[in-house]
């Protein structure tokens, strides 16, 4: 769009793009609006945080969250468990939340994605891929559902993760260490370059 505010943060989906501007921090998207996708709920005067899942998408204000979009599986019916949310994360067909210190899964769970370990404790980030989930808690990295290419077995060797971002069938974290990837490498995604520098963001 020719006529966007400038931003302060972009969330990239399947087929659309969606801007947080930086003066109001309201939600702008655009591109496919395949079931309203693109077309942004009023329910949120200002946005804290979006995740953006294959055909749906999940925005938190405050602690207060809405979806929309796609919910053939459910993946847009909020439970009413999840109270107090924090964090949120959408993958292809299901979407997660932190929710009063505990992650609560929902929508497909054909992979076992919704379905979150009992030894998950004090989750501080939440990254979903298309069927899996990982959350980043204070001690580790701990990830359930697909592991078809490797992407739900976090390596040994992360040591004091900080940072951990999801694509659609492998992750990334920051460590001590430097950066970590692991998971699909069909184009050679976890082939960390040797010469990156220190890491402060990620995006996959």
């Amino acid at each position: 769009p020719s006529d966007l505010s400038p931003a302060s943060a972009i969330h990239l989906g399947l087929g659309r793009a969606c801007i947080v501007t930086a003066e109001e921090s309201s939600l702008t998207c655009w591109g496919i609006n395949t079931r309203g996708l693109s077309s942004t709920p009023n329910s949120l005067s200002r946005v804290d945080n979006v995740a953006s899942g294959g055909g749906h998408a999940c925005e938190l204000q405050g602690v207060t969250l809405a979806c929309w979009g796609d919910n053939d599986d459910g993946q847009i019916d909020i439970p009413n468990s999840v109270e107090n949310p924090t964090a949120i994360a959408t993958g292809a067909e299901h979407s997660c939340a932190i929710s009063d210190g505990m992650v609560i899964c929902w929508g497909g769970n054909a992979y076992g994605q919704t379905e979150v370990p009992d030894t998950i404790v004090n989750p501080q980030v939440l990254v979903a891929g298309d069927y899996f989930t990982c959350a980043l808690t204070d001690q580790n990295i701990q990830c359930w559902g697909d592991d078809g290419q490797g992407q739900s077995k976090p390596p040994s060797i992360l040591i004091n993760p900080s940072l951990i971002d999801a694509g659609d069938y492998h992750n990334c974290a920051t460590t001590g260490d430097g950066l970590e990837c692991w998971g699909s490498n069909g184009a050679g995604e976890t082939n960390v370059p040797s010469d990156l520098g220190e890491s402060t963001r990620l995006a996959l």
